[in-house]
């Protein structure tokens, strides 16, 4: 009996929760919305700020490199000894799903938020990992960190920079964010969904 009247309460509670979260629904993302998926969106769509890095190649790279192209924007440095190289593995393998299945331009980034140890040959040897799908970035600190601190990508040190990846539309906007690098095939299914919906 007893285990009956507890099993009761937690359905009573649970069907509470579900209503509570169904009627405060947000007018852009809604509660139930984070709950179902793994990307977090950006309420204002801000545009990225502007900013003058180095590709691995040594290339300048400003603003520009993020507009007409899908772009996957993540955070690290090439001496993070888990974090990095996982991530950017699974990167990877998005790159390869959407080169196969997608047939608008993308590009995944690789910003290093350690530039005094990542200069671009550094950068340009760890990239080779990651088969052309990732492209390396490092600069000036001030401007790593004008650009990191636009995604609240980097914490008091190294270590606790973020884990997510960032989305950039075509025009330069960040969409918003997954929270963590997921499953490649979730990640590559969301980015196509994206594209389709802004065609």
């Amino acid at each position: 009996m007893k285990k009956l009247v507890i099993n009761i309460v937690l359905l009573f509670v649970a069907s509470a929760a579900i209503l509570y979260f169904v009627g405060n629904q947000g007018s852009d993302v809604s509660t139930l919305e984070l709950i179902d998926s793994p990307f977090v969106k950006d309420k204002h769509l801000s545009k990225t700020p502007s900013f003058k890095l180095v590709s691995q190649g040594g290339q300048d790279v400003s603003q520009d490199q993020l507009l007409g192209r899908w772009s996957l924007v993540f955070f690290g440095f090439t001496s993070c000894p888990h974090v990095c190289p996982d991530s950017l593995g699974r990167l990877k393998k998005v790159g390869q799903y959407l080169q196969e299945e997608y047939s608008g331009p993308f590009q995944i980034l690789f910003v290093s938020i350690d530039p005094e140890t990542d200069a671009p040959s550094r950068l340009n040897s760890y990239m080779k990992s990651f088969d052309g799908y990732i492209m390396g970035l490092t600069g000036q600190k001030s401007q790593i960190d004008r650009l990191a601190d636009f995604f609240s990508a980097q914490g008091p040190d190294l270590d606790s920079h973020a884990t997510a990846v960032f989305v950039v539309d075509p025009t330069g906007r960040s969409l918003g964010h997954f929270p963590r690098v997921l499953s490649p095939k979730v990640m590559h299914d969301h980015l196509k969904k994206f594209a389709n919906h802004a065609q």
